[in-house]
């Protein structure tokens, strides 16, 4: 059985939650040590219950999944996150207490930043007890969804592709032998995707907001980039932030007038905060670049552009 069988992934417009078919299998040593690792390409994820059901919310909001990106690519871009995908993977190995085969590697779970092309992928702490070959299998999975693109898109019908995917298809070679095929057919002058859509900056002329919550090991990270923006516990938020009991179902809310953002309290019980003063419930607060917005016990840096 593979890891991604163990699980139920569903997904929206902002982040991918999976839930675990069986609670015993959360592997919580794994967990300790996603919380603890250096690992940055791995996306930060909350842990909560529901309906008794352990849930993983993974943070992916801010970045593009690779399946939205097809129709973007070009062979110059794909190569490039091929060669980050297999570098996250081996940096995962070297880890000695990860295991790759633990990676969703659905092309809807590889995400991509547009600007600079480096990958983020959803690590799962389930524990596998499969005694079958699961990195061989982990890696005919990846490989074959990754030649599956090559073979669906017509922008990637090219020669340099064509090695690119009979590179793919030898299951004997290791991730970090393909890992150098890949790196020695990139065009050292580079390309990045143009900016669109959910981008943090501007994106199709207004401008959006990225939140950082400070001093928290999971990397929470919120994109504001439509014109009302949910923030609370409740899984259905734009910005959930699950299993935390200081935080209101439906908190607080973030509203885009022009050029300027707004933070707007919903009668929470503890309260939303804008550089230190508390909003009264339905009041308005301006946020500006730099400033702070703190959420409950949560404090967010303000990021505008």
């Amino acid at each position: 059985m593979r890891t991604v069988d163990m699980v139920t992934r569903s997904s929206n417009a902002q982040n991918v939650t999976y839930e675990l078919h069986d609670n015993s299998t959360f592997f919580l040593t794994g967990h300790k040590v996603l919380l603890g690792s250096e690992q940055d390409h791995l996306l930060k994820y909350a842990k909560y219950h529901y309906n008794g059901k352990i849930k993983l919310l993974y943070f992916s909001s801010q970045y593009s999944s690779l399946a939205s990106l097809k129709s973007r690519l070009s062979e110059n871009t794909f190569i490039h996150i091929i060669v980050n995908i297999f570098s996250v993977i081996n940096a995962v190995k070297s880890n000695g207490f990860l295991d790759p085969s633990n990676i969703d590697v659905s092309s809807e779970t590889i995400f991509v930043d547009r600007i600079t092309l480096e990958v983020y992928l959803t690590y799962l702490p389930v524990m596998n007890r499969n005694v079958g070959d699961k990195t061989a299998q982990f890696q005919n999975e990846l490989c074959a969804n990754l030649i599956g693109m090559i073979n669906e898109l017509p922008a990637l019908d090219t020669k340099i592709m064509r090695r690119v995917a009979t590179a793919l298809s030898n299951t004997s070679t290791d991730f970090q032998t393909l890992l150098g095929v890949f790196r020695s057919l990139l065009n050292q002058d580079g390309e990045s995707i143009a900016p669109s859509g959910e981008l943090p900056t501007q994106a199709g002329g207004k401008p959006a907001m990225r939140l950082t919550a400070q001093g928290m090991s999971g990397g929470l990270v919120f994109t504001v980039n439509k014109p009302e923006y949910l923030i609370g516990k409740s899984t259905d938020a734009d910005g959930a932030i699950p299993g935390n009991r200081a935080i209101s179902r439906k908190h607080c809310k973030i509203v885009r007038q022009g050029a300027a953002f707004y933070a707007i309290d919903l009668g929470s019980s503890n309260g939303t905060y804008v550089n230190g003063k508390r909003l009264a419930k339905d009041t308005q607060a301006k946020l500006e670049n730099g400033g702070v917005l703190r959420i409950a016990d949560i404090e967010f840096k303000v990021t505008i552009g």
